[in-house]
């Protein structure tokens, strides 16, 4: 199967190929991807890091040259938007500014910056002190559902975008999905699919801050909702309706969507 990797800071992926089509996610810069077929300036892809969840792109956000083969490590931006550099200075030249949640290849160290692989164009420098201060305002401790729920309220405000998956906007799946990724857990694109795939039911009345809530219109095995629950009856979502990232009282939300369940992803013990 041929391979690419996203070469533009973020990419829309739609269902067909077309850009009138709707957009169903988005990848990031530097995410690999499977190429599966190609149709004029289109390519249809498989994308791993989203539990091969597929869509259609233009072929034009692929470099389809090799990675590097030998590399320092992998680095996470965790700035909304981080700036890469053509030189390992705060003032010099910016070549691209990449979204959070960015995967890096690591070719060199030097001080609080790291030379990185930039497809199609060679090497950038990014600093890592910066990523490390971002990080550090919004992740403390162990991965649980604490951490997420810390981390989801730092959101708030944030723009709802259907299929989107950074700060720029997301969707209530996408924003799920770039939680829970930022601490290394990467589940599957859709609400249903995460509903079906992800984690371990648990009962109503045994949910815990940083559960996952899912919500349905019709069919409570098809939930087309989800957020995270914060205590007593409030859960924080990207919301259309809401327009964004919002807190909402679970009562009164109920009078709307029923709940199909809830999940928990991290082990609490």
């Amino acid at each position: 199967m041929e391979k690419g990797t996203v070469k533009v800071a973020l990419a829309n992926v739609y269902s067909s190929a077309s850009e009138s089509a709707g957009m169903v996610t988005q990848v990031l810069f530097a995410t690999t991807v499977d190429i599966l077929d190609k149709k004029k300036v289109w390519a249809k892809i498989q994308i791993p890091v989203q539990q091969d969840y597929t869509g259609w792109i233009k072929k034009e956000c692929i470099f389809r040259g090799r990675t590097p083969a030998r590399f320092y490590r992998k680095t996470i931006v965790w700035e909304h938007w981080a700036a890469l550099k053509d030189k390992p200075r705060e003032n010099s030249r910016t070549m691209l500014r990449v979204p959070l949640n960015t995967r890096l290849w690591v070719l060199e160290k030097q001080g609080d910056w790291s030379m990185v692989w930039v497809p199609d164009s060679g090497r950038a420098w990014l600093d890592e002190r910066k990523q490390e201060t971002a990080r550090a305002a919004v992740f403390r401790g162990r991965s649980s559902g604490e951490s997420i729920l810390g981390l989801a309220r730092t959101f708030r405000g944030v723009p709802y975008l259907w299929g989107g998956i950074t700060p720029e906007g997301f969707d209530c799946s996408g924003f799920v999905l770039t939680l829970y990724a930022l601490h290394d857990c990467f589940l599957h694109r859709d609400t249903d699919q995460q509903y079906e795939n992800d984690g371990l039911f648990v009962d109503m009345n045994e949910i815990r801050p940083g559960d996952l809530l899912y919500f349905y219109e019709e069919t409570a095995e098809k939930p087309t909702h989800v957020g995270i629950y914060e205590g007593g009856q409030s859960f924080i979502n990207a919301s259309s309706e809401g327009g964004g990232v919002v807190s909402y009282n679970l009562e009164k939300y109920k009078q709307r969507l029923k709940v199909s369940g809830a999940k928990r992803i991290f082990d609490p013990s």
